[in-house]
């Protein structure tokens, strides 16, 4: 029998990793053997290869060129001989792949999860009911043995319910979610401690990166775990020493003293405003918000850009815009931005002007690269 467990929809600021990662360390500690491909490894699987390949060459995929990657892969999964394989972002074809038939003989068990609907690909499906409507594709199309796990606290992810007979768990912040986090308190560097309840049971959780909207994650993960049969005493504790991948929030001391908070590896608006939420919470002098362009917002892009700049205001002293497309940031960061051509541009810049305690948060969509202005920081 092989497990696969995976992620559809990323929650703001945090990676799919994250939520994976809890899992991967409960089941460390059995007998069963698991394989954990992490999000940035999952491409470089030879199964994605035409995936890279036809987007080095035309800057898109064709869904059926996705479809046949995942199939691949998932076929190789149930050859394994892996009791568990945690894979932290596969596409949502994943569900309907028995039917195609792949691993209709050998996956006995899927467990689903949608973290939320945002506005990560708004360009490409127009709307966030759109959006909603292609993850739910994920629950509609649930095989017999496979669970949803839900986010409630979410109306468009929660009416997901409705689109399955199979059973749902459901995780959040309201009173009856089947996994509820409460309590949330964060330290000095903005990582949050809070309380895990299901129906029978509470344990206390403190997570070791930063941002309150960890928390859900945290819980969605939990969740995921007592659907796989892992004890909340037991999947607690580990939430503690669990790992993110690169460039997702990452906290490092620089020297002269100031403090980078790394998140360059993606962005959409909800996730930028997370981060934000994230640098205002981090115990420091002037905090500083270096931001990029974030991409596949279509038509909403330049207001969506603006909007964050605006939100920006109330976080960041300084909100460094970078690039051109960043420029409506910098509108709606008014007298606080400073607009800069590019990264080269950005680097020279924070190296004149980064001070002993300041807090810089960089972040932007993987395609601005941003990720070599944190490097050239460290």
């Amino acid at each position: 029998m092989t497990v696969l467990i995976t992620v559809w929809g990323a929650s703001p600021g945090v990676v799919k990793s994250t939520l994976c990662a809890g899992p991967s360390q409960w089941l460390a500690d059995t007998e069963l053997r698991v394989d954990h491909f992490r999000e940035e490894e999952i491409l470089t699987r030879p199964q994605f290869a035409a995936v890279a390949e036809e987007f080095k060459a035309t800057g898109s995929v064709e869904p059926g060129t996705l479809i046949a990657a995942t199939a691949r892969f998932v076929d190789a999964v149930v050859g394994s001989g892996d009791d568990v394989v945690i894979a932290d972002a596969l596409m949502p074809f994943v569900p309907t792949l028995p039917a195609m038939g792949h691993g209709e003989e050998t996956i006995d068990a899927f467990i689903a999860v949608v973290l939320n609907v945002g506005q990560a690909h708004l360009g490409e499906f127009g709307s966030r009911a759109a959006i909603a409507t292609a993850k739910g594709e994920l629950v509609q199309g649930l095989a017999p043995g496979v669970t949803a796990v839900l986010n409630i606290d979410d109306p468009r992810v929660v009416a997901m319910r409705s689109l399955t007979d199979r059973p749902v768990r459901t995780f959040g912040r309201v009173e009856h979610a089947d996994v509820r986090a409460l309590g949330l308190a964060l330290d000095r560097l903005g990582r949050p401690s809070f309380t895990l309840r299901t129906a029978d049971a509470s344990a206390p959780v403190a997570l070791p990166h930063v941002g309150a909207h960890q928390a859900l994650n945290a819980s969605a993960a939990v969740a995921a775990g007592l659907v796989a049969g892992v004890p909340l005493d037991m999947a607690a504790p580990k939430l503690a020493t669990a790992s993110l991948s690169r460039w997702r929030m990452e906290l490092r001391d620089l020297a002269g003293g100031a403090t980078l908070l790394n998140d360059s590896y993606n962005a959409n608006p909800d996730s930028t405003r997370a981060a934000l939420d994230a640098l205002a919470a981090v115990e420091g002098g002037r905090r500083l918000a270096v931001l990029g362009e974030m991409l596949e917002l279509g038509d909403e892009s330049e207001a969506e850009h603006r909007a964050v700049g605006e939100y920006a205001t109330a976080r960041a002293d300084v909100v460094v815009a970078v690039g051109k497309a960043a420029l409506p940031i910098a509108e709606g960061a008014g007298d606080r931005a400073v607009a800069l051509t590019d990264n080269g541009a950005a680097i020279r810049w924070l190296r004149n002007h980064l001070a002993a305690e300041d807090v810089v948060l960089v972040k932007a969509s993987r395609g601005a690269r941003l990720d070599e202005v944190a490097a050239a920081l460290t």
